[in-house]
Parts: structure tokens; sequence; C-alpha cells
């Protein structure tokens, strides 16, 4: 299982764009969105469109607003630029014979969506942290001790729908939402129903839209039986489940879907990637357990690979994250709770894992890996001290093999517990290092520190760093949504 408890006490390639990735950074004037956990459905956490925030003027961020959540907040911060609302019609008559219809819209600018552990789910003005609309979706109250009152909510990232105009969201009541932007009304024919057993059975993954459908992984609390890890395919338009795929076979129980990216997307290949938990019968590496699974969009199985670990419980807190180098195939990377990181190549997972790296401490490596195309390097947050590995970030080069060597690490944060998942934008990459209550920024390319968020957050800071339109924006555990940007 994906394991908290302990601490309580104290673009890029197949996400949408082109599979092969950049090699340089793309600059744009235009409001971007960071529509998804991690930038795209590759969950590289790679933001190539940031021009404010860099190497020379990350230093100068200042905490502009906080927002209060009243509650534990998981959820990285996802981001709508430039959004408006319909607020009223009018005809205008063009002549004796013709009129037309004027839509009136309200410019509500970038807007910032986030959950809490309490069900809540908000819409907040990114520039003035002003709240625009807030709606209560729903929690549970269970035994599983590892938010401060055992209240279970809003985990999982929500998804965005340009297109429509809709937020996708999960709740703790074990249904899914599809939310007007603009308004945070229901749209037609929603909420979905995607669990009858909110109790057991919750959302920890991002939600993931892809043409016309949503991926929905599902996972347990606490281990507490029953429960039936799986990912859930709803159409969008018909708003109805159309497809399980469970991990293990329903008669037996376990093998969730625990990491912070749900599941990752490649939609030009149409394969979905998945890494599971343990199996809760023995061995608990049976049916797909604690595997790497690529799906097609059906959720049928193409290519899988149990990897071997030892011990018990030693099962996959990640997503896989992909990528592609320069003269390179397609790859992923992921991280298990052994300690260990694994770098595959898409094409051939059955054949296993490219590269295996003994990393960090067992249990606590759990996360989503980052890949910036322009340094050529994968980043990882390493939560424990193991051999030459210290914990804080790591930068990994892929070389001309294909393999990744060691590039540089900075220590940073508290040895032996859980950090965010890296962001990269503007040739920065950031990460929040949990219980330490920072979020710290590195120059990507030479590990040099250039800033952090000092003792402006005062809680632990899992989420992942959301950086986009010269802003960060950090969810943490002490119920605020911090905002930072510069002059």
């Amino acid at each position: 299982m994906l394991v908290l408890a302990s601490l309580l006490l104290s673009w890029s390639a197949g996400g949408g764009q082109t599979a092969r990735a950049a090699t340089t950074s793309v600059k744009s004037d235009v409001p971007v969105d960071w529509g998804t956990w991690g930038f795209g459905l590759a969950r590289s956490g790679y933001n190539p469109f940031e021009r404010d925030l860099t190497t020379t003027t990350v230093a100068g961020l200042q905490q502009r607003w906080t927002f209060d959540l009243h509650a534990v907040v998981d959820t990285q911060p996802i981001v709508a630029s430039n959004l408006s609302v319909l607020v009223g019609t009018s005809r205008r008559v063009i002549s004796p014979t013709k009129q037309v219809v004027v839509r009136t819209f309200q410019q509500l600018g970038n807007v910032v969506f986030v959950g809490s552990e309490h069900g809540r789910f908000f819409a907040v003005n990114a520039a003035t942290g002003q709240q625009i609309w807030a709606r209560s979706l729903g929690d549970s109250g269970t035994g599983c001790q590892q938010t401060p009152d055992s209240r279970w909510g809003i985990t999982g990232a929500p998804a965005l729908d340009r297109t429509t105009g809709t937020v996708y969201v999960a709740a703790g009541n074990g249904l899914v939402y599809a939310l007007d932007m603009a308004t945070g009304e229901n749209r037609p024919g929603w909420p979905v129903r995607i669990t009858s057993d909110p109790r057991h059975e919750h959302v920890w993954g991002a939600l993931a839209a892809s043409h016309d459908d949503l991926y929905v992984p599902l996972a347990g609390l606490c281990d507490a039986l029953p429960y039936h890890g799986r990912l859930v395919k709803i159409s969008e338009r018909a708003h109805r489940v159309v497809r399980n795929w469970f991990v293990v076979p329903p008669s037996r129980q376990g093998g969730s879907i625990w990491g912070w990216g749900g599941v990752s997307i490649d939609q030009n290949a149409g394969q979905i990637f998945a890494a599971t938990g343990n199996s809760k019968t023995l061995p608990e590496s049976s049916g797909f357990a604690e595997h790497v699974v690529r799906l097609g969009m059906d959720l049928g199985v193409q290519q899988s690979n149990y990897p071997g670990l030892t011990g018990s419980d030693v099962d996959f807190g990640s997503t896989p994250m992909l990528y592609q180098a320069p003269g390179c195939r397609p790859q992923l990377t992921v991280m298990n709770k052994s300690g260990e990181l694994f770098v595959y190549n898409r094409n051939s997972i059955s054949a296993g894992p490219l590269q295996t790296m003994v990393v960090a401490s067992p249990h606590q490596f759990i996360g989503v890996t980052a890949y910036d195309p322009v340094t050529n390097m994968v980043y990882v947050a390493n939560p424990a001290n193991r051999g030459d590995f210290t914990h804080g970030l790591v930068a990994f080069q892929v070389n001309s093999s294909c393999r990744l060597t060691r590039a540089w690490q900075q220590e940073a944060g508290l040895d032996q517990l859980p950090t965010s998942t890296p962001t990269v934008a503007g040739d920065v990459v950031y990460y929040g290092d949990g219980p330490g209550n920072r979020v710290h920024a590195f120059n990507a390319a030479t590990g040099a520190p250039l800033w952090d968020s000092g003792n402006s957050i005062q809680g632990a800071v899992f989420a992942a760093p959301t950086v986009v339109n010269g802003w960060l924006f950090a969810a943490s555990r002490d119920g605020r949504l911090h905002a930072y940007t510069t002059g």
C-alpha cells in the first residue's frame, strides 16, 4: 500500500503531442493550461512553455497569496488559462428582416482548480487568490489514519477538457463529477458512480481524459479489505462506465493503482501504461499485481512484466513516466517501493527492464519521475539515503546507450520521508520535500540551488508543484494553496 501514515504526526512525449520529445524549449507569449497531473498524459512534469520563471528570475519568487481549503490538500493544482463565463445574451437588430444574438462573457482570467480531503472542490482566481466558486462533492470517514481526521475526499488530481469546458474530478463518495469550469455546475448525466464501497476503494491517482473517454484508477485505503484495484473507463459522451480492468481477478483482493499520476497515456500509439500494487493473496505478484503493464485504449492487456521483487508489500507506488531521448526508442521510468528505479523500452515491456538502479531505502520510494528534453535528464525525488544516493533530488543523464547515469544530486529535506514528484519548467526543476514543508528550485542542468519557499508553508508538501504562466502553485497539508510569483 501507499504509506504516509508515519508522516502525519509532525509538454512531453505521449501527452497528446508528438511522441518524439523536442530538443529545445518552446516559448509562448500566450497563457497556457496546466490541464492534467504532470502537465501532459506522459506524466513527465515538464512545461515547455514557461518563459517568466527561469534560472535568472526564480530567486525573486515571493508568496503573493494563500487560499484556505480548511482541510488537508494532496492534489496537484490544475490551471485553466483565459477562462470566461457566459453571463447573458441579447438580440441586436441588423435590419428589418435580420437579427443576431449577442453573447456577453465575463473574463475570469487564469483559474486554479484544487480539492481537499474533506471533499470540497474550488475554482480560484490565479492572480488574486479569490474564490470563484466552490462545490462540496463528498468524502468518506474511514479507519485509514493517513489524514489527521481519517476523512478522504479528493486525492487524485482533476483533469480539464477545454473542448467542452469541463473539469473532471473524483470525490471520496465513489462518484466522478463533470463540472462546468466557469460555474461549477454539473454536466447533464453526471456524476458517474465508479465504486459502491468508497470506505475501502479510493481514487489516489490523477484522472486522465483522452479521446472522449476518462480513465480513473482505483486503489484501497490503508489496505483494509475488501478492495479491488482497477482502472475504470468512462465514456464522457455516454456518461457511464464502459469498461473495468482489474489488476487481479475479482475473486481476489488488492492490486491497487496507487501512483499520484494515475496512468500515463501515449495517445499517438494508443497505449496506456500502469504500475500496480500487490495482491492481498499469495503470491503478491499474482495476476498483474506488482507489474508494469501496457494496455490498449480498450483496456486490453498488450504486454506486462513482473521485474522480480524481494520482500513483501513491495508494490509500485508510482506511475510510469513516458519519455523519448534523442536517438533512443520510446522509454519509461517507474519507481518501486523496494527502492529500485526501473527503465523499460515501451515497445517491449514483456522483455523486462533495460536497467535497474537501487536508489532509496525500501518502502518510501513512491512518486513519479520527471523528464526535461532540453537537458535530456530524468529527475528523481529521493526520500532516503542508500549507498551513494542521498535524500533530496537526483538527476540522471540519458547517455548514448539510452541508459541513465547520475549527473548530479542535491541533498534537501528530511531523510527517510516521502517527497513530492519533481516539476520542470524554464530550465528549473522544482520539488516539495514532504514533511520538510518546503518547495525547492534547482538549476535543471547543474543542480545548483536557486530558491526555496522558506517558512511560508506550514505543512507537508506531497503534491507536485505546478509552474505555469510565471506562477508557482503549491498545495500543502497545512490546508492551503500557496501562490508565488516574481515582481
